[in-house]
C-alpha cells in the first residue's frame, strides 16, 4: 500500500466528525417556504428550523425532480436566505 494512502487512512479516524446521518428533532417532511431553481435545474426547497442546538436556521435541500422521482443530491443549513442562489418558483 502506498504510504500517502496508509496515512490517509491512519487520519481517518482521527478527523473532524461530519453529519452523515438524520438530526434528532428536525422534521424534513412538511410544507416548505420556498423553492428555487438552481442552473443545472436541480430543485432547492427551503425552511426555516428552531429547537435545534444551533440559533434559528434554514435548511435547505437539493434535489432533482426526474418523471415523479425526487433524488436529493445534497442538504445543508444556513443562517441567510441571500445565500441561497436561483430563481424563485413557489413561494408561501
Amino acid at each position: 500500500m502506498p504510504a500517502s494512502r496508509r496515512a490517509i487512512l491512519r487520519a481517518m479516524p482521527s478527523a473532524n466528525p461530519t453529519l452523515l446521518g438524520p438530526v434528532p428533532g428536525i422534521e424534513v417532511k412538511g410544507p416548505t417556504e420556498l423553492i428555487t431553481q438552481g442552473k443545472r435545474m436541480e430543485l432547492k426547497a427551503i425552511k426555516r428550523v428552531t429547537g435545534i442546538h444551533l440559533a434559528p436556521k434554514y435548511l435547505v435541500v437539493v434535489y432533482r425532480d426526474e418523471s415523479g422521482r425526487k433524488a436529493i443530491i445534497t442538504a445543508y443549513f444556513t443562517s441567510s436566505l441571500k445565500k441561497v442562489k436561483g430563481d424563485v418558483v413557489w413561494k408561501a
